[in-house]
C-alpha cells in the first residue's frame, strides 16, 4: 500500500517478478564468477559493478513491487539500516554511483 500525494491509497499487488529477478542475478553475479574464473580485476569493472549495484538499490525504491529481488533490497533498507527507511535506498544508490564513479575515474586514468 502507498499513500499517493492526495491521501488517496494506491494497492500495488506484489509481482513475484522471477524472470526480472533471475536477470538481475545473473547480472550481479556473473562478474563475480568472471572474477574468481582467474581473470584479473579492474578498477573499472569495479566501478562498473558498484554503479550497477547502486542501480539496483535505485530500482528497488521505485519498483519494489516488480521483483522478489527488488523487495530484498527494500527490506535490507528497512530492517538493517540505521535509520530504518524505504529513503536509505537512496543514500546507498549514491554512495554507490559516488564510489563507482571515482573507481572508474581512477581506473581510466592509470
Amino acid at each position: 500500500v502507498r499513500e499517493a500525494k492526495c491521501h488517496n491509497f494506491q494497492v500495488v499487488e506484489n509481482e513475484p517478478g522471477h524472470f526480472l529477478g533471475g536477470v538481475v542475478l545473473v547480472l550481479l553475479v556473473a562478474p563475480i564468477i568472471y572474477g574468481l574464473a582467474g581473470h584479473p580485476s579492474s578498477e573499472v569493472r569495479a566501478g562498473a559493478y558498484a554503479l550497477l549495484l547502486g542501480s539496483v538499490f535505485l530500482c528497488s525504491y521505485f519498483f519494489s513491487h516488480k521483483s522478489f529481488l527488488f523487495r530484498w533490497f527494500i527490506w535490507f533498507c528497512e530492517q538493517a539500516s540505521f535509520p530504518e527507511s524505504r529513503k536509505m535506498a537512496f543514500f546507498y544508490a549514491a554512495l554507490l554511483y559516488v564510489m563507482g564513479t571515482m573507481s572508474i575515474l581512477h581506473g581510466v586514468e592509470a
